[in-house]
């Protein structure tokens, strides 16, 4: 269990979200589940192009 902790800590910082778990909101994994199978957790792609 230590790796998996060292590893979700790292990424924690990685992501700039150490140290502020009281601003991420707690969801439970079946509505979680119903996000990714909705479709609302799709990544969105921009449609314009860079020059």
């Amino acid at each position: 269990m230590t790796a998996m902790e060292d590893l979700c800590r790292l990424r924690y910082e990685q992501f700039g979200a150490a140290g502020r778990a009281s601003a991420i909101a707690v969801v439970p994994l079946d509505e979680m589940a119903g996000r990714y199978c909705s479709g609302s957790l799709d990544p969105l792609a921009s449609t314009s192009t860079i020059h």
